[in-house]
């Protein structure tokens, strides 16, 4: 799958600050430095021009800013999370408005607020009945390269014979990227380990009225774990997670067995890890993809379909246009 834009196509930057209201900028490999910044090609026109601002409007309110990130939503809106003490509030709600900043966050520690009268951030998501906008707190994930990650939504819904009318599971689930994609399945169970996205997720089947698709805010293993000893079983199961993979989820969805898996992945070397697990417990890869996510970069996207062989699962995976 190829990206739409080759450049200014990544939708979120996180920026170092040098010192008290330094330079800002990239922190250089394995040192404390920070490389000012000038021009980064691979960031969106929107996040481009703020971060240019940030940069000059920093060091001169010489705010305790260690950094911050910036992220765009799907309309365009900006969104600044700055890491600093609450002493700085002032100062950092200041920047964010000089550089245009729909929404202000201050971080400090575990902590996140919002400075002001913040917007809320909204992703369009993939849905049965067509686009759908989802409303999420800034600073959860969101994929960088919305073009890709509309291409792969196209992929998952080529799939739609597999968990229509059933029952799916949605795991490392985040705001809903996917989930509402399979909300024409009888049942779907999706499982997000970080509280404000699995809180944002909830929130979003209420509005939408989407009955059939049920939030949890739990550790993906261990509610894979309770459902498992519930007995739950699953006709297709959807994982995205992170890079680390799912290596501790995998065995208690092995125990629920469901009948068809669709594997998005960032990172090759867990999501081969992953398979070695899953191709060992009887399951064969029907296909596999590299979505280019990340162009000018040597990271990718890697989508793997999966089902048991000589089953109706497997043969329609085998026999489908989802490489169209």
């Amino acid at each position: 799958i190829a990206s739409p834009n080759p450049w200014g196509y990544r939708n979120r930057v996180s920026l170092q600050v040098a010192g008290h209201g330094g330079a800002v900028g990239f922190a250089k490999a394995s040192t404390n430095e920070v490389f000012p910044l000038k021009m980064c090609p691979v960031l969106s026109p929107g996040v481009q021009r703020c971060a240019l601002a940030l940069s000059l409007l920093i060091p001169k309110v010489r705010a305790d800013i260690e950094r911050v990130e910036i992220q765009e939503d799907s309309t365009g809106e900006l969104f600044g999370i700055f890491t600093a003490p609450e002493s700085s509030a002032a100062k950092v709600e200041k920047v964010g408005r000089d550089a245009g900043l729909g929404g202000i966050f201050l971080k400090n520690g575990f902590k996140t607020r919002k400075i002001g009268s913040a917007k809320e951030a909204r992703f369009a998501a993939a849905s049965p009945g067509g686009e759908i906008e989802l409303f999420a707190t800034p600073g959860g994930f969101a994929q960088a390269n919305f073009g890709v990650n509309a291409a792969i939504a196209r992929k998952i819904a080529a799939l739609s014979p597999l968990y229509e009318g059933k029952t799916a599971l949605d795991l490392y689930a985040g705001f809903g990227n996917f989930t509402f994609l399979l909300s024409s399945a009888k049942k779907v169970v999706a499982v997000e380990g970080y509280g404000p996205a699995a809180s944002d997720g909830a929130r979003n089947a209420a509005r939408l009225g989407t009955e059939s698709v049920e939030f949890n805010s739990a550790d993906v293993r261990s509610k894979l774990k309770d459902l498992a000893a519930e007995g739950f079983s699953a006709d297709f199961c959807l994982l995205d997670p992170p890079r680390a993979g799912a290596a501790e989820a995998i065995p208690h969805l092995l125990s629920i067995a469901p009948k068809a898996i669709a594997y998005v992945s960032c990172s090759p070397p867990t999501l081969v890890r992953d398979l070695a697990a899953l191709t060992g417990a009887g399951y064969a890869v029907a296909s596999i993809g590299i979505a280019d996510m990340f162009p000018q970069t040597a990271h990718a996207e890697s989508v793997a379909f999966l089902a048991r062989p000589q089953t109706p699962e497997w043969d329609f995976l085998t026999s489908a246009p989802i490489s169209a």
